[in-house]
This record gives structure tokens, C-alpha cells and sequence, in this order.
């Protein structure tokens, strides 16, 4: 799979920490969140176990580049597993290059799923108040 575009990943830091440094714990916080919102806005489209089927797969391609994310899981319901245990031994800018990798991945496989404008409006659905930049948008067109 060709490197994430960097609109996304960029759009993906912001999510997860809005003032940019973070702790590691409430880059967990913040992760469970909107991947928590993602995974919803995402079933209403395909389902629970296509959400679910997204999510596993972004994990494990994040794993490729972050081993130590391979200990991250996902429920039936989306929730994230083992978060916690996996970034304990992680400086805090290694965790949020590698969840703003998942949730990088997952808005890529999505958009190879369903397009770009579909894309884009699970985004605006599932956060409403991030503000999406132009390049984010160029990127989605």
C-alpha cells in the first residue's frame, strides 16, 4: 500500500490532539473517541462487520510501520483493546504518529470503498466540530 497522503494524516493529528502535544494517555482517550465515532458513522453505511472488517484492517496495516501496535484490537462493537498495554513503553509522539496512521488508513480504505464525497461526509458526520482544511478537501475530491 503507497504511503498515506498527507492531508490525511495531518487532518488525523488534529483530530486526535487539537493543541498537539499530548499525553499518552489522552491520546488513548481521544483515540478510543473518534475511532468510537468513526466505527458508528461507518456501520450506518456497511454495516457492523464491514466497520469492524475497516478498523481490523487499518490496525494491521499501522502495525506494519509500529510493531508495537500490533497489541491494539478491536471489538464487535468497535471499541479499541489493549491500547493502554501497547503505547505504555511508547514516547507520546510515537503514539500519535501511529493512531493518526489508523485512523489515516481507515479514512483511505473507506474512500477506496465508497469515493471521496461519501468519504467526506462520514467525516463531517463523525466530526462535526473539527474543522476540515482545503488540502483535506483537495485530497477528498
Amino acid at each position: 500500500m503507497p504511503p498515506l497522503p498527507l492531508p490525511v494524516v495531518q487532518f488525523a493529528r488534529r483530530a486526535l490532539a487539537p493543541g498537539g502535544a499530548a499525553s499518552r494517555e489522552a491520546l488513548c482517550t481521544a483515540m478510543q473517541r473518534h475511532s468510537g465515532l468513526l466505527h458508528a458513522t461507518i456501520e450506518t453505511l456497511l454495516g457492523g462487520s464491514g466497520a469492524r472488517i475497516l478498523q481490523s484492517r487499518a490496525l494491521y496495516l499501522t502495525a506494519r510501520d509500529h510493531p508495537w501496535a500490533a497489541g491494539i484490537g478491536t471489538t464487535h462493537a468497535g471499541a479499541l483493546t489493549g491500547m493502554e498495554d501497547a503505547v505504555a513503553q511508547q514516547s507520546p509522539e510515537a503514539v500519535l504518529t501511529a493512531f493518526a496512521e489508523v485512523l489515516g488508513h481507515l479514512l483511505v480504505l473507506l474512500t477506496s470503498f465508497v469515493g471521496a464525497s461519501l468519504t467526506m461526509k462520514v467525516v463531517q458526520d463523525s466530526w462535526p466540530q473539527l474543522d476540515v482544511d482545503d488540502s483535506f478537501r483537495r485530497w477528498a475530491e
